[in-house]
């Protein structure tokens, strides 16, 4: 076990702790969009990785609000309204809700108590999440099915999720886009939990089939989505979706230049509304940039070894967290790594029950959770000084944080 948590150096973040004090109030204030501190209240959500028991975090009081059990450990996700997440327990076959407690209405935010919602999720290994369009899609790996629950401020949660039959057992994905459910196509003649799908089948959003398939994605995995196209990772390119005059269409984006050394695939990709492009994985050290105004993909070269990458929540900024624990943020526009630090250890692997340092982001800041040291750490987005030290207890692992992504 002590191999397993051995994680996230203390001496490493007390000494950032100690530098960033050298910051005055003024020039912390000037990079920091959302004080912790003010009007505006921000909270996460973190899954113990040993145990069942989710913890909803205050950062700006800096304690855990409410410890909530499970059934199981659980991955986390924030719903698209930001006011819901949802815990992914792949052991025991379910998925909670949990509510924040944090939403605005008519420009006044509103807080209460975080809860878990009586509206659950169930069926055999869930394992995708995608929030898109007004829904919370998850995807049963062991069962091949998808099940797809309305989500809005106004209303809540609707109790009833659509649940739609992909064919077969496989490593799926499925998502809403526009007014339609794409829900990935197993090869029937492999069809097996875990196998990789081929394709993406259509349905409308009572369920029904309307007759489009777009099946020319090998060995698909990894999704990403803005309000105009999705893009899903093949073994030979990338597919993209996006709304026609009459359904949808699509068409597929590759490298235009590779090289013998060029092994790499894309299987993982990441979207924000506001970014000029779409990034996916490439290999180790490098990534892809997706143009769909140009319909063109690029390969970029990466400084460090990375293992987790997503968009800050105003789209500015990529955020990538190395192998090796450094911690990178680079400039979308620019392609400029205008920052790069080592804030914890290397992490042991990438698989769904690794328990390692995660990140997650909020308005102006990146939060990092360590496992060994049961904390979540808080850092400026720009200068990656840390603003705060949590201490919630346990073995924090995934996190996630209500209120904007």
């Amino acid at each position: 076990m002590q191999s397993i948590l051995n994680k996230v150096s203390l001496p490493i973040f007390s000494l950032l702790l100690i530098l960033s004090c050298s910051d005055s109030k003024d020039d912390q204030d000037q990079q920091n969009p959302l004080n912790l501190q003010g009007p505006v209240a921000s909270r996460i959500l973190v899954a113990d990785g040993l145990e069942p028991i989710l913890k909803v975090v205050d950062l700006g009081e800096g304690k855990v609000l409410q410890s909530i059990p499970t059934s199981g450990t659980s991955r986390v996700y924030t719903g698209e309204t930001g006011r819901f997440a949802y815990a992914i327990q792949m052991t025991e076959n379910k998925v909670n809700i949990v509510d924040g407690g944090l939403w605005f209405e008519n420009g006044v935010q509103v807080q209460d108590n975080p809860r878990l919602m009586e509206t659950s999720l169930e069926g055999p290994l869930p394992i995708h999440f995608v929030a898109k369009a007004g829904y919370a899609a998850i995807f049963f790996d062991e069962g091949g099915i998808a099940q797809f629950i309305p989500e809005s401020l106004e209303d809540g949660l609707g109790n009833d999720p659509i649940t739609i039959d992909s064919g077969a057992p496989h490593h799926g994905v499925a998502l809403a886009f526009g007014d339609h459910f794409l829900v990935s196509k197993p090869l029937i003649e492999e069809a097996q939990e875990g196998g990789l799908p081929v394709g993406i089948q259509v349905f409308n959003q009572t369920g029904n089939r309307v007759g489009q398939n777009f099946e020319d994605c090998p060995a698909l995995h990894g999704e990403a989505a803005t309000d105009k196209v999705v893009a899903f990772g093949c073994g030979d390119g990338v597919l993209m979706i996006e709304e026609a005059d009459e359904g949808l269409k699509s068409y597929k984006v590759a490298p235009s230049e590779l090289g013998p050394e060029d092994k790499g695939r894309v299987g993982t990709l990441v979207a924000h509304n506001k970014a000029p492009y779409i990034v996916g994985n490439f290999g180790k050290n490098r990534y892809v940039e997706i143009d769909p105004s140009t319909k063109a993909m690029t390969i970029r070269e990466m400084s460090m070894d990375y293992s987790r990458f997503k968009f800050s929540s105003d789209g500015r900024y990529l955020i990538f967290l190395g192998r090796d624990g450094t911690l990178g943020v680079l400039d979308v526009e620019t392609r400029e790594l205008i920052h790069q630090s080592k804030v914890t250890s290397e992490s042991t692997g990438e698989n769904h029950g690794a328990i390692d340092p995660q990140i997650t982001v909020g308005q102006g800041f990146v939060f990092i959770s360590n496992p060994r040291d049961g904390e979540v750490v808080v850092f400026d987005l720009i200068s990656l000084s840390i603003k705060k030290v949590i201490q919630i207890g346990g073995t924090p692992t995934m996190l996630t944080s209500f209120g904007s992504q």
